[in-house]
């Protein structure tokens, strides 16, 4: 979705509370945990239930509600649409705005973010970092939670915020810093545009690399395709890196040698959520995992192949493979013991990359871009991230790859010893005084 797209679908929402749906005539759009959680809070709370449900199937523990089921030709003559999620409200607004009403108004109950969802007047400090999510209840605890800790032992304010509440101006620009964790999906659109426009600084935050789950980085441009490493040259890549790379890398090749005992030859495809943002905004696999499964089965007739589905995507139990295995065992395992690890810009290339094997990219990211340099781009991913444990951080790196005021950490969370200080002559390793 284009941004001004996206921008004229969030002018069209509405933020409310949930009193505010009494005695309203409206239809709810949405049948997954969010809607079911505004129905049951409706219901405790005695307040009216929608006049119309729009769900993708008919729900039979809700006879008491009117269901319709969407499709093309569906309109609601409502003049009030409760949006049914809570990340996706962009989305639906602009599929949903051909089939309502001109004057039709789009209610936005923000569950995800009850505690300032209404207000615009916060207040910040003079020490306070804005950290902007979708998920912050998840991402924060996993990554994040050390990385705040030290901001808050040095006297720095964090508050959360989900990108679609409304943040007025003079809050946005008296904060330090602001933090933007991923900003990939539509809902960031709007408060990316409206914070470019105000010129902050924005850091994109992600999670990091091998493993996944036990590192984050931060980024001054945004993260996979929009990221520094994306556009870097990667000649600030040091032997001190390259070396920790290696050491990495017989780590994972120790960790690999066991669990997949087999003599035969295969190709393995690592699949990816259908909604994730590399796939919908970098490859030509947009229709889901489907298609990309049959076009694997064309591109390799007489090979063995090995197809794992993402443990969180939801529609892996439709999928049809003609010759395809199915495989649940570990993902470093069937890579380590693959000919070919063929994918489409997931992060499994990245370690079967590291671990040596022939990879295949479909989609676009990092590895395509320097796929000429393997080494070089994975030792940068390694130096850029910090661990999820890390309880001192090098004010360089943070220098380096993210607009984070040095002043929000205090003097003695550099962390002493790091790479960063072996270079000073490096422009990407700059160290604070």
């Amino acid at each position: 979705m284009l941004a001004s797209e996206a921008i004229a679908a969030n002018q069209k929402r509405v933020i409310r509370k949930i009193s505010e749906l009494d005695m309203q005539n409206y239809c709810l759009v949405g049948d997954g945990a969010y809607a079911k959680d505004l129905l049951a809070q409706l219901s405790k709370l005695n307040i009216s239930l929608p006049t119309i449900w729009w769900v993708s199937c008919i729900q039979t523990d809700y006879p008491h509600i009117e269901q319709h089921i969407e499709d093309p030709q569906s309109r609601i003559e409502l003049p009030i649409v409760v949006l049914g999620t809570g990340h996706f409200q962009i989305e639906m607004i602009h599929r949903l705005a051909a089939k309502t009403e001109v004057d039709a108004e789009f209610w936005d109950m923000m569950l995800c973010a009850p505690e300032h969802a209404s207000q615009a007047d916060l207040r910040t400090s003079n020490n306070t970092l804005l950290y902007i999510d979708l998920y912050a209840s998840i991402n924060r605890p996993a990554y994040l939670q050390h990385f705040f800790s030290a901001l808050e032992d040095s006297g720095t304010h964090v508050n959360i915020h989900h990108p679609l509440q409304n943040l007025s101006d003079s809050y946005l620009q008296s904060a330090k810093s602001v933090v933007v964790w991923n900003g990939s999906t539509s809902a960031f659109l709007p408060i990316i545009e409206k914070l470019k426009a105000l010129k902050i600084a924005i850091t994109f935050a992600e999670c990091g690399f091998f493993p996944q789950h036990q590192y984050f980085y931060f980024d001054r441009l945004g993260v996979n395709n929009n990221s520094q490493l994306y556009f870097d040259d990667l000649s600030w890549v040091n032997e001190q890196m390259l070396q920790n790379l290696k050491q990495l890398r017989q780590q994972f090749l120790s960790a690999s040698q066991d669990g997949v005992n087999t003599q035969r030859r295969y190709i393995f495809i690592p699949l990816q959520v259908p909604s994730d943002s590399n796939v919908l905004n970098h490859s030509k696999f947009t229709n889901g995992m489907q298609p990309f499964i049959d076009f694997i089965e064309a591109q390799y007739p007489q090979q063995n192949l090995v197809f794992k589905p993402h443990p969180k995507d939801r529609l892996s139990h439709t999928y049809r493979y003609y010759r395809g295995k199915v495989s649940s065992k570990d993902t470093i395992q069937l890579c380590a013991h693959a000919d070919i690890v063929h994918g489409i810009n997931s992060s499994v290339l990245y370690e079967a990359a590291l671990l040596g094997k022939k990879v295949v990219v479909e989609g676009d990211c990092l590895l395509k871009k320097h796929i000429s340099q393997v080494d070089r781009l994975l030792a940068a991913m390694c130096y850029r991230q910090f661990s999820v444990t890390d309880t001192y951080f090098d004010l360089g790196k943070l220098q380096a790859f993210s607009f984070i005021s040095p002043s929000l950490l205090s003097k003695n969370n550099k962390k002493q010893g790091s790479v960063s200080e072996q270079n000073d002559d490096v422009q990407q390793q700059e160290k604070v005084e």
